[in-house]
């Protein structure tokens, strides 16, 4: 089965609620667009942020979900905005390819923006496979290219800064 138009336009939609649901803090409607099985590459402070593990393996989406709540939960406002997209693929199985801006901002640990903020700007990468309850999330890689303010931040707000 070829993909068409429609399915392209969707899976944008479900990329769009993967960044609002993580924003929102809305874990229900982030873990419903993964499948069960997820490899997540975040190139992003994987050397200081504790990933459980699941660092560019095959894991559990529940345990992903737990990690991305672990990191994001303190923190007061973040925001995930994705421009460029194009796809590559075709049929059941499409690759999502995107730029991210995605701004931290964690005013507990002061009022200087170069200590309190974090904004990584990357290139991402994500294969959704269709199913029958829709498009969900197989695979997720970013790549950051620049970043500004505090690389710290998301560590220092997992351990409850």
């Amino acid at each position: 089965m070829s993909s068409s138009a429609e399915d392209r336009f969707e899976v944008l939609a479900v990329a769009a609620k993967y960044f609002a649901s993580a924003d929102a803090r809305d874990w229900a409607t982030h873990r419903s667009i993964y499948m069960d099985k997820v490899i997540t590459e975040f190139d992003v402070q994987a050397e200081t942020v504790d990933f459980d593990g699941i660092q560019g393996k095959e894991a559990d989406a529940d345990e992903v979900i737990e990690v991305t709540k672990r990191t994001l939960q303190n923190i007061s406002v973040t925001q995930h905005v994705m421009t460029n997209p194009y796809f590559e693929g075709d049929g059941d199985e499409l690759t999502l390819h995107f730029y991210e801006e995605a701004l931290h901002h964690h005013p507990s640990l002061g009022s200087d923006p170069a200590v309190n903020t974090w904004t990584m700007y990357g290139r991402v990468a994500q294969v959704y496979r269709r199913t029958p309850n829709g498009w969900k999330l197989r695979k997720s890689r970013i790549t950051p290219v620049h970043d500004t303010g505090n690389r710290e931040l998301l560590t220092a707000a997992a351990a409850g800064k």
